[in-house]
């Protein structure tokens, strides 16, 4: 924005404002606590097709109006207008406003020529919706025969009117962001449900697998009992030196085995509901 351009920006705004306020409407830096958004805004005072890249620059927090409970974003500009420049020791000058400065049949000019992007010292007035997902934008631009301070009651209505269409467009996000959390909480209760009864059959399955383990393991202790029992019954019957080292063998061999006692293995074991 150019000198000129700020100057004469700021005096309409400041006009603006006192018109706003003059109906009530408290016209403020948006608050820290409310999670507004910025609108983009094209600059051009004839905006072209397709993605138009700029460095507009722009404040931290947008300046609203309140107009009852509903906050409308201001944001005003200067336009740009397209037009052919010439490069002239490292700036552009429009070709309407460009003199050359050669001198002599053969002297050269070292410049380009392009197409670029000039302040029009016209204003542009954008209000939008500063709520998340509630989309709503308008817009009034000087010409060169109507400037926007005559138009300021004309807009002052127009954003009291909008203040109900942008309440719809808040009720209905706020509207859509219910359902899409019912559905976010139907959809974690389903996951918990699937998990759940994942897990509950994960449980039995390894209960019912550790149990035929405990089975298992409660016969082959039966065979090793009466393995031992067997074996140490027929030691009696051996002579003294003979008995003495079978039993000996016998403990040992018991210690190799560990314990054959089959209830310590059930008592260890958890049905699905203790898992």
């Amino acid at each position: 924005m150019t000198q000129t351009g700020l100057d004469k920006a700021i005096a309409f705004a400041n006009e603006l404002f006192l018109a706003l306020e003059a109906r009530d409407h408290r016209v403020v830096i948006a608050p820290n606590a409310e999670r507004f958004h910025r609108a983009d805004v094209d600059e051009r005072e004839n905006p072209g097709k397709g993605h138009h890249h700029h460095d507009l620059w722009s404040p931290m927090r947008c300046t609203v109006v309140y107009i009852g409970t509903v906050a409308i974003s201001l944001t005003v500009i200067e336009m740009s207008e397209t037009a052919e420049a010439r490069y002239v020791n490292g700036e552009y000058v429009q070709l309407t406003d460009y003199v050359s400065k050669r001198r002599g049949r053969y002297a050269q000019d070292s410049g380009w020529t392009s197409t670029r992007d000039f302040p029009t010292g016209r204003l542009c007035l954008q209000a939008y919706s500063p709520y998340p997902r509630a989309d709503w934008t308008q817009q009034w631009r000087e010409t060169p025969s109507r400037d926007l301070s005559g138009r300021i009651p004309a807009i002052v209505r127009e954003l009291e009117k909008a203040t109900v269409e942008i309440a719809r467009l808040v009720e209905e996000r706020e509207r859509h962001a219910e359902i899409a959390r019912q559905r976010w909480e139907a959809q974690r209760e389903q996951w918990r449900r699937e998990e759940e009864a994942r897990r509950a059959a994960k449980a039995q399955k390894d209960s019912k697998e550790e149990l035929l383990q405990v089975i298992d393991t409660w016969a082959e202790a039966k065979r090793l009992g009466a393995f031992f029992a067997d074996a140490e019954r027929r030691a009696q019957d051996l002579p003294d030196e003979q008995r003495e080292r079978t039993k000996e063998r016998l403990r040992r061999a018991r210690a190799l085995i560990g314990s054959t006692d089959a209830l310590e293995r059930f008592d260890a074991w958890r049905a699905p509901e203790e898992r």
